[in-house]
Formats: C-alpha cells, sequence, structure tokens
C-alpha cells in the first residue's frame, strides 16, 4: 500500500542511529491531536533536513505511507522534511 502522503506534526520524539555502513537515519515519532505516527528518514535525505529535525518542532513531511508489520499500524518512510518556514517558502498556495 505505498502511497505518497504529505503531513505535518510535531516531532515527539527524535532518534539518529548510526548503520552498519557508516550512515545515519532518524525514526521521528510525529504526533498532532488526534494521532502519532513513526517516520523513518535515511541518509540521504536525513542529511538535508537535519536542521528542521528538533523535538517539539512543527514539521511537514512528505514520503511513502506503508503497513507496519511490528505494530500493526502504519509507518512512514520520509524522503523530505521541512519546517513551516520552509513550507512557505517552497509550497505552492492553493
Amino acid at each position: 500500500m505505498n502511497k505518497t502522503v504529505l503531513i505535518a506534526g510535531f516531532i515527539r520524539n527524535l532518534k539518529i542511529v548510526n548503520t552498519k555502513s557508516g550512515n545515519r537515519l532518524a525514526i521521528i515519532t510525529l504526533e498532532d491531536m488526534t494521532a502519532s505516527i513513526d517516520v523513518t528518514m535515511y541518509a540521504e535525505n536525513f542529511a538535508a533536513a537535519r536542521n528542521c529535525l528538533v523535538e517539539g518542532q512543527l514539521v511537514i513531511v512528505e514520503g511513502e505511507v506503508g503497513v507496519d508489520t511490528f505494530s500493526d499500524g502504519y509507518r512512514i518512510r520520509a524522503t523530505k522534511a521541512m519546517n513551516l518556514e520552509q513550507a512557505r517558502l517552497f509550497m505552492p498556495v492553493v
């Protein structure tokens, strides 16, 4: 069920992991007033988004949503993350 989504939420938890190959990835828990979801951002995308990934900060994330078989819920594999200021600059107004 890989579908591209754009979501916004506050970073409740941020964990940075070093992989066996020496790359870094981020495991982020995003939440809003109704739910939370785990987001994984791999090395190539993490490096570009690192400055906006701060616990408690509102972020907008784009990525593919899929089923998380471990938790029986959903998980997002992020391709982009931006703070509100960046989103206002780069996203078209509709």
